[in-house]
């Protein structure tokens, strides 16, 4: 007895049940963005897709204009919630551009290991989320086989970047944090966080400094929230407890709200508490967290606009942007004065 198989839909098929042309097609589901084609037949066109289940193929797309459709994206870790929130914002955005993303090695440390696994993947392109170092020497991106974008805090020059301005971001924060009354504020993270170049502790240091106040530094060892516990546990032991706590990022945020309420310390009665990075885990603490939002929608919209355009000029000058986060007030920093 023969067996019935379904017929593979074809382009045409969704051109059909759209009410359009194949070329139309075409230009909406490969992202086609400098056609001019209404709004509402791109949606026409998408639902037909849906509903007929049309898959292109992609090997034969990637053929015949030598493009793979797929960009590698690079983050310094799949765990954090912070990178998991931001891969979710570029896989989001790649799908209403028909891209498809590769999320990379987040254990390469150089600039080699970048390009010699990079060059693995059929990829048009690669976004560099918090990985400045990927690709960091000018003459490397020229002669690149894709183009790169790098987003963060700190972001590489030579290329094409989006970088997340943290020092005005933390400087708002204190801003608040003073404005509440406290003037005893204290500065949490992990090491590298707390010293150096990095941006929180240089915003610190710098607000801290023009208002005539103490520096007041704890540092940990790792990401793990868990290794907040010992450090700020034995500060408070020893110099009692902050009108304040600026953390670097949320997920040490989360880990000295954990260590307040295990000490009996009350938040925000007795002490202020902010991160930053806005993770949707801090919401539904209680007292629920404030924190520094990146804005990943905005941020991912923004570096494939420019990788895509990137693409269609390749010896373009180099397109840079700053993003300014938001502060998210909620119950742990508010304070009745």
């Amino acid at each position: 007895m023969a067996i019935a198989t379904r017929q593979k839909i074809k382009s045409v098929d969704v051109a059909k049940h759209a009410g359009v042309s194949q070329t139309v097609v075409s230009f909406v589901l490969n992202g086609r963005r400098d056609v001019s084609i209404r709004e509402d037949t791109r949606e026409r066109v998408l639902e037909a897709a849906r509903i007929l289940g049309y898959t292109p193929n992609t090997t034969a797309r990637s053929l015949r204009t030598g493009k793979s459709h797929m960009v590698g994206v690079y983050t310094p870790s799949i765990r954090g919630p912070i990178f998991a929130q931001a891969i979710d914002a570029f896989a989001t955005e790649a799908q209403h551009r028909s891209y498809n993303i590769v999320v990379g090695d987040p254990g390469l440390r150089s600039r080699e290991d970048f390009f010699a696994t990079a060059a693995k993947y059929p990829v048009d392109g690669v976004i560099a989320y918090d990985r400045p170092q990927l690709g960091h020497l000018d003459d490397d991106m020229a002669n690149a086989n894709w183009p790169i974008v790098s987003l963060g805090s700190k972001v590489n020059p030579y290329v094409d970047h989006i970088q997340i301005d943290l020092y005005t971001a933390f400087v708002d924060m204190l801003e608040h944090l003073y404005d509440q009354g406290c003037r005893r504020i204290a500065l949490l993270g992990r090491d590298w966080s707390v010293t150096g170049d990095s941006a929180p502790w240089l915003a610190y240091r710098d607000f801290m400094h023009d208002h005539g106040l103490a520096l007041e530094v704890i540092a940990h060892g790792s990401a793990r929230r868990s290794d907040v516990h010992a450090p700020l546990s034995a500060h408070i032991a020893t110099a009692g407890v902050p009108e304040a706590i600026l953390c670097h990022c949320d997920d040490t945020a989360i880990g000295a709200n954990a260590t307040l309420y295990d000490l009996g310390i009350s938040v925000p009665g007795q002490v202020l508490l902010a991160g930053a990075d806005g993770i949707e885990d801090v919401e539904f603490h209680r007292p629920s967290l404030s924190t520094i939002a990146f804005p990943l929608a905005e941020l991912s919209a923004r570096a494939w606009d420019f990788l895509e355009a990137r693409m269609k000029h390749p010896g373009m000058p180099v397109q840079s942007a700053k993003i300014v986060p938001s502060l998210v007030l909620r119950q742990s920093t508010q304070r009745d004065k």
